[in-house]
């Protein structure tokens, strides 16, 4: 004969704090948009780049870049379009973009800054940068270029200080980002290859350019990735990925060398699931922090409005009142991150705000509260679920009890189950997110995960 227990669990919500924790780094002029910031760590000076206009029209055909010293903000001349990506090399400011002129003359792509104007840099190339990042000693930019200097290359080239050169024969274009992982070359951006079947991702491994996984490679033709940075020994990549076009993550997942895997729930949209683009546009380590920045609503199933922080294990709010990061960067020990509007939570930060703590809002459950090798014992369903749920045993447990794990990792209900096997839940009163479910006795351990998505 079955036994049946009926409980309604009261789940305590993460209490989240709303006093703002930034204010306005003071950028001199009106800015449209942030597109990049590089640091030289040397001169102590940080760089802003982007649509930054000097008076004021927001148009795209007049910007410039600025140099900040921790006081004071300077103009660096005048370019016309719009800057995508910057870098600090060898003592040297180099910018790309779609067009990048320089007083009327012709600087398409590439320049870089003497002190006292740009100059072209990177003899002849012939279409846009979108990328650059600085590997070991060799600066690598990317974008949809198909020869540079008087080389062909595709997509991505290297500059070691006074040669261009290809890098392995790349057969895509729309590359933005390219990072060293397990001693092998990535490729992010938004590209594909009907000939060797690779979207968006791609690694050059034993002489020649393979898809990333077998089976859960990245996936979508509406898809595309904006950054990649390697955490913990896993390389993490983010941007438009969608679950609903396949993918095991939304808008963030990682790669082990092996497998794909989420970031616990990663992100998700302003309903709190996966219907619709959570887009992450950077990732920064800091601190032993992954720092995550995007136009999301919620990560880990907590509210944190576009930009939080992973540690492989939680992801925690920074400021929920802020509306989420484009581009962020630690410069003199202070967290600056870019914002998609002039004005955030009534204050007026002009697209870009300083933060002055980092004390977080909220954080999510701790994801290493896992499933175990013993929940085959427990049958979840239906799980996502939308209030009510049904748990079912396998076998009976002698002295078994039940614990509801909240978000905070916390034991927020008991009961003794000793001799049930089937519990019906309703908790459709609680907050969207993650609960774990653990059935105990003095020999069996059992552990399953809740997902409520109302």
């Amino acid at each position: 004969m079955r036994t049946l227990a009926v409980i309604s669990l009261f789940f305590l919500p993460v209490v989240n704090c709303t006093s703002q924790s930034f204010e306005t780094a003071g950028m001199p002029t009106p800015v449209a948009q942030i597109r990049d910031i590089s640091i030289d760590t040397i001169g102590n000076k940080m760089y802003t780049v982007g649509i930054q206009t000097l008076d004021g029209s927001g148009m795209l055909s007049l910007n410039t870049a600025y140099m900040y010293d921790g006081t004071t903000w300077t103009s660096m001349d005048t370019l016309y379009n719009v800057t995508y990506c910057s870098a600090f090399y060898n003592g040297e400011l180099i910018i790309g973009g779609g067009f990048v002129d320089s007083a009327g003359v012709n600087q398409k792509y590439l320049s870089k800054w003497t002190g006292t104007k740009w100059v072209h840099f990177g003899d002849s190339i012939n279409n846009t940068v979108l990328g650059m990042r600085i590997i070991g000693n060799d600066l690598y930019c990317m974008g949809h270029f198909t020869h540079i200097g008087n080389i062909n290359v595709k997509g991505i080239a290297k500059w070691d200080g006074s040669t261009w050169s290809n890098v392995y024969n790349c057969p895509f274009t729309g590359i933005v980002d390219c990072t060293i992982y397990n001693g092998d070359l990535y490729v992010a951006g938004n590209f594909d290859s009907t000939e060797i079947d690779i979207i968006d991702i791609a690694v050059y491994k034993a002489g020649t350019w393979q898809k990333v996984g077998v089976t859960d490679y990245v996936k979508g033709g509406l898809g595309s990735i904006s950054c990649m940075e390697i955490y913990k020994n896993e390389l993490y990549i983010a941007g438009f990925i969608a679950k609903f076009e396949g993918n095991v993550g939304h808008g963030i997942q990682k790669w082990n060398g092996t497998n794909w895997s989420e970031a616990g729930t990663g992100v998700q949209d302003n309903t709190n699931g996966y219907s619709t683009w959570a887009p992450v546009y950077d990732l920064m380590v800091y601190q032993n922090k992954l720092y995550v920045g995007g136009a999301y609503w919620y990560s880990g199933n907590i509210y944190s409005r576009g930009f939080s922080t992973w540690d492989g294990n939680q992801w925690c709010a920074i400021d929920t009142t802020f509306t989420g990061s484009v581009k962020h960067a630690v410069f003199q020990d202070t967290l600056f991150a870019s914002s998609a509007t002039d004005t955030v939570a009534g204050i007026y930060v002009n697209n870009l705000a300083k933060f002055t703590d980092l004390a977080v809002d909220s954080c999510s459950i701790a994801f290493s509260i896992d499933e175990n090798e013993n929940s085959s014992i427990l049958d979840i369903y239906p799980n996502p679920t939308n209030g009510n749920v049904t748990i079912t045993l396998n076998k009976m447990l002698p002295d078994a009890g039940l614990s509801i794990i909240n978000a905070l990792g916390e034991v927020i209900l008991k009961r003794d189950l000793s001799f049930l096997n089937e519990i019906e839940l309703d908790i459709s009163n609680f907050p969207n997110g993650i609960y774990f479910v653990q059935i105990a006795n003095n020999q069996v351990r059992s552990t399953k995960k809740i997902i409520l998505r109302k």
